[in-house]
């Protein structure tokens, strides 16, 4: 589960920095490119998982002791 708050948490991040460098943002508001970012997020996530490619601990960064 604590990767799925990281890949949202992550997502949301890319959707702000999206937002902010493009040019012609005034035209909608900053939560569009957010929940865009996040909704391909969590179904990449899904995909993934179903796919067969979890979380495996100490890959991307260490685990607990």
């Amino acid at each position: 589960m604590l990767s799925l708050i990281v890949v949202a948490l992550v997502a949301v991040a890319v959707g702000f920095v999206v937002w902010a460098n493009d040019k012609r943002h005034a035209k909608y508001g900053i939560a569009v490119p957010a929940g865009v970012a996040l909704g391909v997020g969590m179904l990449s996530w899904i995909i993934f998982l179903a796919a067969g490619f979890g979380y495996q601990p100490g890959l991307t960064w260490p685990a607990k002791p």
